[in-house]
């Protein structure tokens, strides 16, 4: 099942390790590489909207988000893959990371209230952390050349895209080719938990396949739609073995 997505080489970042070994190769070479996540919510977008599909299988690095993904590759492939989150990976350690190798980091996503608190937090946490510039995720095509042209002007090598998914998969395909930037990240939620305008689970939850019921219980009104749909095509997937890519 999983093990489909790696032999076509789309899962293809199966630990934290193998993250930064990516992200600082790409950061040292001349070529822009993309970056994404699989999780049961992605998996169900992969099968069922074409659209989606399309942008997703042209990213170049998937890293394994969800648990789902780990208990699947365990239970159907017999492989052990290990779960990456881009949201604890930036706070453990990609921003020192950035830090210390002088990368310049342009923020995109959220309400404009939001993601001045997240800078905000962020510099708290990491003062060496170079903000080359942000702009919030709520805007219409009139004004993407104006974000093009300030992402550029900003010299910025990092964008970290945060509008939602598949809108942020989708937009990130449509517009590289006319940023300068090294790598784009898309990143779900991270503005909201890096404003703590959410919480992060707690670290016992992070292996144990229920931090979905923790991030579920701070907006059930949101997200129970997605999680039942979603989380139960993944599990009849799963017990039926009935995946072809």
């Amino acid at each position: 099942m999983i093990k489909e997505f790696i032999d076509a080489k789309i899962l293809n970042v199966l630990s934290q390790d193998e993250y930064l070994r990516c992200i600082s190769e790409t950061l040292h070479n001349s070529y822009l590489k993309t970056f994404t996540y699989l999780n049961s919510y992605s998996y169900y977008l992969f099968h069922n909207n074409p659209v989606f599909k399309k942008a997703f299988l042209e990213f170049d690095y998937i890293i394994p988000d969800g648990y789902s993904i780990v208990w699947a590759a365990r239970k159907i492939d017999k492989m052990e893959i290990k779960k990456v989150v881009f949201t604890y990976s930036f706070f453990e350690i990609l921003a020192n990371f950035f830090s210390n190798e002088k990368i310049k980091i342009f923020f995109l996503g959220g309400k404009n209230s939001t993601i001045k608190k997240a800078i905000d937090e962020i510099e708290l946490k990491f003062p060496d952390l170079l903000i080359a510039g942000f702009t919030d995720g709520y805007f219409n095509s009139d004004y993407e050349e104006e974000i093009v042209r300030n992402i550029n002007s900003s010299n910025a090598e990092v964008l970290i895209v945060g509008i939602g998914m598949p809108k942020s998969e989708v937009w990130i395909q449509k517009i590289k080719t006319r940023l300068n930037v090294k790598c784009i990240f898309s990143v779900g939620g991270f503005f909201d938990f890096a404003s703590m305008e959410k919480d992060m689970a707690p670290g016992i939850f992070f292996n144990s396949g229920f931090e979905w019921l923790y991030r579920f219980l701070q907006e059930p009104a949101r997200l129970w739609k997605r999680y039942l749909k979603c989380n139960l095509y993944f599990l009849y997937k799963v017990l039926t073995n009935s995946t072809k890519i």
